[in-house]
């Protein structure tokens, strides 16, 4: 037989009740975070508490500013690269593909430039501010003073250095101002128990910091005892050992005697203390104004939360810089549509009307696969290596590597001629319709134009079909394809 409690009322087992009971119990207290922080903001405490937290936070900052550049540049050697290919290209309409992709790839970037540099600023400044906030945590934890000790003193008599005047007398030693700490906070791995976790910080979602004031970088104030009795000339100087203080007798002042004593009057402020990152406290609005004329502003904390503030709420997408390689979505590009036409000279106003419904004007010369389109552009411009010699010097590598070489001016200049002469000699020559084409314009009955003959229709009229576009280009340089030389 099963025995079983049951909370009085209900049908559900008393032990499933304690179960779940536990277990919101013990989740709510694991993931208590005040509001304002993140996990790891929450468990600041303490000045290594608050290194551990910039650190992270600033490699985050770090990866992030990187993040955007490398993608700036990406995209930069991508469209020098579709350039450089459109050179290089025989079809022409895979020429046309590869500068229309190229201008539009310049065009993205160009447009979002100034909003990718400006945020990868504001991160770069954060990072400045964090490492200078770290070198005064460092040399705070290395330096902050716990108590002066005095060192055991000497008896001075007769015209020492700081009374001036005749038969005086002093005691002499030294003033040790001895650290807090020991070590140096535990900082080497930023995602073990010693400490915040950079794997719990998501800085898009805080408001506050856990800092320490200003006022714990000041320096102390020292409080200096000094007193006498008797004639301390008169005063045993066997008895001198003792620290800080010239005794007669071996612990208390009995005749002659001249001491000294030195004890922190104020202690640095060592408490931890919640700072706003915005104008309105616990909402991610506009960031807090902060004083920039006071005396010491670029090491305060004022500093670090207004760079933090600023590269927090820099919000830029890397992928944005990118054209897509994606021919469902490229069909629809609008933009890109208008400058194929505007690339066949068709720059009336009715022509470029045609960009409006961009998918037919697109796939004429990107091709509707999109394996065709990697092929004869991505791959192309990109993955497939290429052999040109200049020179008596022989060049290699993808046309993405090369624009990033040192070769990218002579491959550039070298392809900018070929394309030049061509142009010459096809100006030069007369023009002359391939019989194909006599056949097919031949065909009155439009109906009767059709690909198995070699026909096709084509802006109203029977013409010979052009092996062009994608899957034309495919074919035609399959036989010579990643091999481009001067012979």
């Amino acid at each position: 037989m099963k025995a079983e409690w049951h909370a009085p009322g209900s049908n559900i087992p008393f032990f499933f009740l304690v179960a779940v009971v536990s277990t919101i119990a013990i989740t709510s207290t694991g993931a208590q975070v005040a509001p304002g922080y993140d996990k790891a903001g929450n468990s600041v405490s303490d000045l290594c508490g608050e290194l551990r937290y910039n650190m992270g936070l600033t490699k985050i900052f770090e990866s992030e500013a990187d993040g955007i550049l490398r993608q700036v540049q990406q995209n930069t050697a991508e469209a020098a690269a579709y350039k450089v290919a459109a050179l290089a290209a025989n079809s022409h309409s895979t020429k046309l593909g590869l500068t229309a992709l190229a201008i539009r790839k310049q065009d993205i970037l160009q447009s979002k430039l100034a909003d990718a540099i400006t945020t990868a600023g504001k991160k770069r400044t954060a990072v400045s501010a964090l490492a200078a906030r770290q070198a005064r945590l460092i040399t705070l934890r290395q330096l902050q003073l716990a108590k002066p000790v005095l060192g055991t003193v000497n008896h001075e008599s007769n015209g020492d250095t700081y009374m001036k005047g005749s038969s005086t007398t002093g005691i002499k030693m030294d003033l040790t101002l001895q650290p807090t700490a020991a070590s140096n906070c535990s900082t080497q791995n930023l995602d073990d128990n010693n400490g915040p976790k950079q794997s719990e910080i998501s800085h898009a979602t805080i408001t506050k910091m856990k800092m320490l004031p200003d006022t714990a970088f000041e320096q102390p104030t020292i409080n200096l005892q000094v007193g006498m009795k008797g004639s301390p000339s008169s005063g045993n100087a066997n008895r001198y050992g003792k620290p800080g203080i010239a005794l007669d007798g071996t612990d208390t002042c009995s005749t002659h005697c001249l001491g000294a004593a030195a004890a922190l009057k104020t202690a640095a402020d060592a408490a931890m203390q919640d700072q706003d990152l915005f104008a309105e406290s616990g909402k991610r609005t506009a960031c807090k104004t902060h004083n920039t004329n006071k005396q010491w502003y670029s090491i305060s904390a004022e500093a670090t939360l207004d760079a933090v503030c600023q590269a927090s709420t820099a919000n830029f997408e890397p992928s944005s810089l990118a054209l897509t390689n994606d021919i469902s979505a490229l069909k629809q590009d609008a933009e890109l549509a208008k400058l194929l036409l505007l690339l066949q000279g068709k720059n009336s106003k009715e022509a470029l009307e045609k960009a409006s419904k961009p998918e037919a004007v697109v796939l004429e010369f990107l091709g509707s696969s999109q394996q065709a389109f990697d092929e004869a552009f991505v791959k192309f411009a990109t993955e497939n290596e290429q052999t040109f010699n200049i020179g008596g010097t022989e060049i290699k590598g993808t046309f993405l590597k090369i624009v990033q070489s040192s070769d990218a001016g002579k491959v550039l200049a070298y392809l900018t001629s070929k394309n030049t002469q061509k142009a010459t000699e096809t100006t030069s020559k007369p023009i002359q319709e391939k019989p194909a084409n006599d056949k097919c314009k031949a065909i009155e009955d439009k109906e009767k134009c059709n690909n198995k003959d070699g026909c096709e229709l084509k802006d109203g009229e029977c013409k010979a079909k052009e092996e062009d576009g994608a899957e034309g280009e495919q074919k035609k340089e399959e036989k010579c394809k990643g091999k481009l030389e001067d012979v």
